[in-house]
């Protein structure tokens, strides 16, 4: 089994990032939560690249 790092890109505030928190942490599967409030312009650029890619393909971006 490959191990992944989740990682969620969102705000403490929004509602999508809550639901993706709370799907996770109900089936306790671990992940990081990257809050775009408090990060630097390089994570802004992570987000953004697995946004796109998610928005082109209909695919999550897995990254190793």
């Amino acid at each position: 089994m490959a191990i992944m790092n989740i990682q969620i890109f969102g705000t403490k505030k929004c509602n999508d990032t809550k639901k993706a928190q709370r799907y996770f942490k109900e089936r306790g599967i671990k992940f990081q939560f990257i809050d775009m409030n408090e990060k630097e312009i390089s994570c802004m650029k992570t987000f953004l690249s697995c946004r796109n890619y998610w928005m082109i393909t209909g695919k999550i971006l897995l990254q190793k």
